[in-house]
């Protein structure tokens, strides 16, 4: 049997290989998580780019691994992560297709398309483009929480937001910001640090 920490470092290089294959076009990971289009039967000339609901799906789905959460922050070691979509239904369906098959670590994962009432056990919301509120509309317990603030919109991870998905067909963009991340007790691996796609950002506005 393999040492522990051997296996961990390769789980570690596969996590990070993938994520890598994700920003360079999103296909090599839409197919580990079965969200690929389906064969038909013909060969295509040409791989036909991902969904981009699909590949930001996927990109969270893929970037979990790589956080280091607050010990507190799971009653148990099976308790359910839950993820809030906020205007953002494709993004929000894609995620529903797969949350049956996925975990966080040991945690199943729960897809909400609106803030419950009690808002202390969520982990991680997603703020879509179109959501007009913006941060604001996100619950001050929520973003005092160890909770993921996932966006798609330019400035998000430079105005308090942790994640910034800016992916499009034509071009890959990952901002994360450590400082919003850090104010809330949340880390991340140094695995993905080293990821050139993302651009790590320091300090947001509001600090």
């Amino acid at each position: 049997m393999l040492p522990t920490k051997v296996i961990m470092g390769a789980r570690r290089t596969f996590f990070g290989q993938a994520l890598a294959g994700f920003v360079m076009g999103g296909l090599l990971l839409l197919g580990c998580l079965g969200l690929a289009m389906p064969a038909t039967g013909q060969t295509p000339a040409k791989p036909r780019s991902a969904p981009e609901p699909a590949v930001k799906a996927a990109a969270i789905l893929k970037i979990l691994p790589f956080v280091q959460w607050p010990t507190n922050t799971f009653a148990t070691s099976e308790s359910t992560f839950v993820m809030v979509v906020l205007d953002a239904p494709e993004v929000a369906a894609q995620l529903e297709k797969v949350a049956d098959e996925q975990k966080v670590g040991d945690h199943p994962i729960q897809i909400l398309r609106h803030m419950p009432e009690s808002s202390k056990d969520v982990h991680l919301v997603y703020v879509g483009r179109d959501y007009r509120r913006g941060l604001a509309g996100v619950p001050d317990a929520v973003r005092c929480s160890p909770t993921l603030l996932v966006g798609e919109q330019p400035g998000f991870a430079r105005s308090g937001g942790t994640i910034n998905l800016l992916l499009t067909a034509e071009s890959s963009q990952i901002e994360i910001s450590r400082g919003a991340a850090s104010r809330v007790g949340i880390r991340f691996s140094s695995h993905l640090a080293s990821l050139r796609a993302i651009q790590w950002i320091e300090g947001t506005k509001d600090q």
